[in-house]
């Protein structure tokens, strides 16, 4: 019996986390034999003394960018400049790893001015991505 007659898809909300390493791992092993490297990892967590989570930021890291996967910031401190203090802690990260851009992508009902104020430029847009949603993409030259 041949490995294609063995084969099943399978569709789950809950995958196996075994099984989605191993995918998020193949793609990874994939990209790396085109651009040689596998992307690494950080985050910047905002927390209290008491240790309740507040707002934090999610990046992946490339030798020429990071990508921000996620940033966000509890609505009860939202508006305060914690945004941009996580923002500017992943920067400094950045820049410490000498990587000389970051990148992010937003919604139009999300953050695209935020990240325009602390010196982000449009690099694209996807209209009506969802819901009739735009989903903006932006970067930061981390050099100057």
């Amino acid at each position: 019996m041949k490995v294609r007659d063995m084969l099943h898809v399978i569709t789950t909300e809950h995958p196996d986390p075994k099984d989605a390493a191993v995918v998020r791992n193949g793609i990874y092993s994939f990209n790396n034999a085109h651009y040689g490297e596998k992307p690494g990892f950080f985050s910047v967590i905002l927390k209290s003394t008491a240790g309740v989570v507040y707002g934090g930021l999610t990046a992946y890291v490339h030798s020429d960018s990071i990508f921000i996967d996620i940033l966000w910031v509890d609505d009860a401190i939202r508006g305060q400049g914690y945004g941009t203090k996580i923002l500017q802690a992943a920067e400094v990260e950045a820049r410490r790893r000498n990587i000389p851009s970051a990148t992010v992508d937003t919604f139009d009902f999300q953050a695209e001015p935020f990240y325009k104020k602390n010196g982000y430029v449009d690099i694209g847009v996807i209209k009506n991505y969802v819901h009739g949603f735009d989903r903006f993409f932006l970067r930061k030259d981390l050099t100057k």
